[in-house]
């Protein structure tokens, strides 16, 4: 490829040993190879969250299309011993993505055990579970980020 490839609203493209570099303000902030491997040497940040709240109950799917997000869980009670599975219906999720979930916020600090059941495309299943010796009825925030998979 000659001469430069066009800046993008992210920052310059530069090709280097044939893999492409992306430069915000000079400094490389992504690239990726000829096959297709992907490699972010500084931090990532998705600045695409979004927030949803559960309608009815702790059970209930929610709909949210972006990277990375919040779920405000329904207040229906959650009996100690007990967990739940909701699905979060998402266009960005693919199936060998990984999806990291954690309690960030509300309810009693400790007593929720939240983890990722199943990821498919367009969709993961997310478990929480009440480790606390009895009921809870909380509307806990769940904090939730999208990282693209291979199956490679």
């Amino acid at each position: 490829m000659a001469g430069p490839i066009p800046p993008t609203a992210y920052g310059q493209w530069r090709l280097t040993d044939g893999t492409l570099q992306t430069l915000v303000a000079g400094t490389v902030a992504a690239t990726a190879d000829t096959s297709g491997n992907q490699d972010f040497p500084a931090a990532a940040k998705l600045s695409d969250g979004g927030t949803v709240t559960q309608a009815t109950s702790k059970s209930t799917t929610v709909v949210l299309n972006t990277h990375t997000g919040q779920i405000t869980l329904h207040a229906a009670a959650l009996a100690a011993g007990v967990e739940v599975t909701f699905t979060v219906t998402n266009s960005t999720v693919g199936a060998a993505d990984v999806v990291v979930l954690n309690h960030g916020s509300a309810g009693t600090a400790g007593s929720y055990l939240v983890g990722i059941s199943a990821v498919a495309s367009g969709s993961f299943k997310a478990t929480v579970s009440n480790a606390s010796g009895g009921s809870l009825s909380e509307a806990i925030v769940l904090n939730f980020a999208v990282i693209g998979g291979s199956a490679t």
